[in-house]
């Protein structure tokens, strides 16, 4: 039930990565700079799909009423869980 932008996002994977940046730029034109002022993030229009909606939410209530089910993390555990795994994999392959 909880609705977070890419941009958003990719604030908490830098923060869990320790990364310090900075945001230029506006919308489509934004781009996220390191501390060295090197650009690591920019939007492609190659990626943006023609259809697409602009706004996409889960609604978990049927889950909950019907299977009890609650969620166990919130989105900065699953950050961290996403970014660890990754370093491991990275660091084992």
């Amino acid at each position: 039930g909880k609705q977070y932008t890419v941009k958003q996002f990719i604030n908490f994977v830098l923060n869990e990565l320790n990364i310090k940046y900075y945001w230029k730029g506006k919308d489509i034109n934004a781009k996220c700079y390191d501390e060295d002022h090197k650009c690591i993030i920019e939007c492609d229009k190659a990626y943006f799909r023609p259809l697409e909606v602009d706004a996409l939410l889960g609604d978990s209530r049927k889950a909950k009423k019907e299977l009890n089910w609650k969620p166990k993390e919130n989105i900065k555990m699953l950050v961290k869980e996403m970014v660890s795994t990754e370093i491991y994999n990275l660091r084992n392959d």
